[in-house]
């Protein structure tokens, strides 16, 4: 069988400054601020995505020749899958975070002068580059994305969601 999205209810504690009246919410480790998926499943297709050169967008999203689908939730059968085009939002999320690429970047860089990480290629299947905003989306979204496997060696913690909260990015 192939993968299967489980609703989870969850509850998001909210405080509130008493000096500034700003509200803050903490979010669990595998959540992001306003996505209905996890961070690891998000970035888990993505990359998907991207080492698939070729692969069409819609087989993507599926696991072992099968749609994944959502499973039953209170005792009635939901026949909804993951859309191809939910794929396309999460990379057009990924590829608009430009100023979160370059607030990574800048810790990497400080962290390991030597990284390569601004010289590399970024290939993409030209199939997919039906635009120059399209091209310049899915570029902004493999780097990001390169960046953030670069963070999480360097420094231990995770790009998604906790640099990616704490730089102001929602």
């Amino acid at each position: 069988m192939g993968a299967v999205v489980h609703l989870v209810p969850g509850y998001l504690p909210r405080f509130e400054c008493p000096a500034c009246g700003r509200t803050f919410t903490e979010y669990p480790s595998f959540a992001s601020p306003h996505k209905r998926y996890a961070a690891a499943s998000i970035l888990d297709r993505v990359r998907r995505f991207f080492q698939g050169l070729g692969v069409p967008c819609r087989k993507a999203m599926w696991v072992d020749r099968q749609r994944i689908v959502y499973a039953p939730h209170n005792g009635r059968e939901d026949l909804r899958q993951l859309s191809h085009t939910t794929l396309w939002r999460w990379l057009g999320w990924l590829g608009g975070t430009t100023m979160l690429r370059g607030e990574g970047s800048k810790l990497i860089r400080d962290k390991d002068p030597a990284v390569d990480l601004f010289r590399r290629p970024c290939p993409l299947d030209p199939r997919r580059n039906r635009s120059g905003q399209r091209r310049q989306v899915l570029q902004n979204a493999a780097r990001l994305l390169d960046a953030a496997e670069r963070f999480e060696r360097l420094f231990g913690a995770q790009f998604f969601p906790d640099f990616g909260t704490g730089a102001g990015f929602t």
